[in-house]
């Protein structure tokens, strides 16, 4: 089972993808903080991190560079976020950064994007 590490400043958004990732046979853990995820990041070996690009305190896009630059650079990451400029996905993807899922999403469409991630980064 896929180990999924997820963060999003919104609960609500962190339930409903729990509720749609852990039926598909991904195993979640939730961060509600980038600060909150960085504290319990050691020791950790997840297959894929998901971060949101607009959150508090540390945004999505230097929570990417900061995990790029740290013993997990090799987990690849997948940005998140309403926010669905260019300018936006080429600074995800200058941090770092795999792939973008744009919000909303429907359930089928974070399925399949985080499965055709997983499979395209295992190649």
């Amino acid at each position: 089972m896929k180990k999924l590490y997820i963060v999003d400043d919104d609960e609500a958004v962190l339930e409903i993808v729990n509720a749609i990732l852990s039926p598909a046979g991904y195993e979640t853990v939730m961060f509600a903080s980038a600060t909150q995820f960085l504290k319990k990041l050691d020791g950790a070996k997840p297959d894929l991190f998901i971060f949101d690009i607009m959150m508090p305190e540390i945004d999505g896009i230097t929570l990417c560079r900061k995990i790029k630059n740290s013993a997990h650079s090799e987990v690849p990451v997948v940005m998140f976020s309403a926010k669905m400029s260019p300018l936006d996905k080429q600074e995800s993807f200058n941090a770092g950064a795999s792939g973008f899922i744009t919000k909303p999403f429907t359930a089928r469409e974070l399925v399949c994007g985080i499965k055709t991630y997983l499979e395209l980064l295992s190649i």
